[in-house]
């Protein structure tokens, strides 16, 4: 039986300071099915030189910067519209934020 496809999403502006520690968390999942979509609005601080090696290392990483800033809620509902037809889960991880190691296995068992 195939494992369930998840997607997890992280929409951000302007979060450098902490972007690292929440992709690498995400990366570090047990589970290992699922794509990671960032979804930059706009962002001015270096988030973008941040995201993009980890990109170009990890094929699951989508980075998506838009051309215009918009409102937080239409930031989130651009990258929730990224989300693969294939995901059968969707994991919203904050880009101040990180989660731990069994967080997509718990979620999927």
């Amino acid at each position: 039986m195939q494992e369930p496809f998840v997607s997890v999403v992280t929409p951000f502006y302007n979060t450098a300071l902490y972007l690292a520690e929440c992709i690498e968390s995400v990366l570090a999942q047990q589970y290992g099915n699922f794509e990671f979509i960032l979804s930059d609005n706009c962002s001015t601080d270096g988030s973008r030189e941040i995201i993009e090696p980890y990109a170009a290392r990890d094929s699951r990483i989508r980075y998506i910067r838009h051309d215009a800033f918009v409102n937080q809620v239409q930031n989130y509902n651009r990258a929730l519209r990224q989300i693969s037809p294939d995901s059968c889960y969707c994991k919203v991880v904050q880009a101040d934020d990180w989660i731990l190691p069994e967080c997509l296995s718990r979620m999927v068992a």
